[in-house]
């Protein structure tokens, strides 16, 4: 046998055993899919935040208040659950719960008063007072991310003190954005 006829052969076979298979069978694979950033209740890129109704966006942060009749309502940073909850006192002191995404986790949430809340300027936030929530009993991030972003840690009650008197800001903030 030639060569060339070797070839043919080979060619003819591969080619017949490629049409046996089916067109379900042929095509490329699709490949890993994309899974969908979620922390708590929070879906990243497609839910609202309840405060500035734009789009929660930037992972790792984001929080959530459960209303006193269990309506779940979403905010972009923690900054602006408490611009919310100055906004409605009456409801937000009536709250389930009022929970933050743990930074250093992204995907838990946590309750306001176990987390610790760096504010550095060099630590950007979506709520723009530079506000990052981190679980308490996480020494190790908590020295980390202040030794690669220092600045103050506050408690919520300072949050939401800080929010108070920067209301101003976040509205033009949000304006702006």
């Amino acid at each position: 046998m030639r060569p060339s006829t070797a070839i043919l052969i080979v060619l003819t076979a591969a080619a017949f055993l490629l049409s046996a298979c089916g067109p379900e069978k042929q095509g490329p694979h699709p490949g890993p899919s994309i899974k969908t950033k979620i922390a708590g209740d929070i879906t990243y890129g497609t839910d609202e935040c309840d405060w500035c109704h734009k789009t929660i966006e930037t992972v790792r942060y984001g929080a959530e208040l459960v209303t006193a009749d269990g309506n779940i309502l979403k905010f972009r940073a923690a900054e602006h659950m408490a611009a919310w909850m100055i906004d409605n006192r009456d409801e937000a002191a009536k709250a389930r719960s009022v929970l933050v995404v743990d930074f250093a986790d992204g995907q838990n949430l946590i309750d306001v008063n176990q987390a610790l809340y760096l504010r550095s300027s060099l630590r950007p936030s979506p709520g723009q007072l530079h506000i990052t929530p981190i679980h308490r009993d996480n020494e190790r991030m908590l020295t980390n991310i202040y030794e690669a972003y220092p600045g103050t840690y506050l408690e919520w009650d300072e949050v939401l003190e800080l929010v108070k008197s920067s209301m101003d800001h976040l509205a033009v903030g949000n304006i702006a954005n």
